[in-house]
């Protein structure tokens, strides 16, 4: 378990996550994280084990297609999610509720199939 997870489990059991400290804390465990994250990220280049031209073009190759990644988001969600929820609930008979868990699934897919990608190069 995470250190995050074992702070916000406190909070939680002591009502204060919605309190002002609580919610600085949260907010400087999640700015932990991402900072993590992104040191998990540079290590390679960091550690200069497959030199730091190739180490900088892989990382520009990943943030080429996390800002392509967001852009799409960015569009589909002003465009095709409010289609799609104004049709989800005009229908309201059982046999198209399962149709929720289609953009969920697609998602899902384009996520798994991006981290094959990235672990195949």
């Amino acid at each position: 378990m995470s250190s995050t997870a074992v702070v916000l489990k406190f909070l939680m059991e002591k009502n204060s996550i919605s309190a002002l400290h609580g919610q600085i804390t949260v907010g400087t465990l999640i700015l932990q994280d991402c900072a993590v994250g992104l040191l998990f990220a540079l290590l390679p280049v960091l550690g200069g084990t497959s030199g730091v031209l190739q180490g900088m073009l892989s990382m520009a190759k990943s943030l080429a297609i996390l800002i392509a990644f967001l852009a799409a988001l960015f569009v589909l969600s002003r465009t095709w999610v409010p289609w799609f929820l104004k049709l989800m609930t005009s229908l309201s008979s059982q046999v198209y509720t399962h149709f929720y868990l289609l953009p969920f699934l697609v998602f899902k897919m384009f996520i798994n199939l991006s981290v094959r990608q990235s672990l195949t190069d």
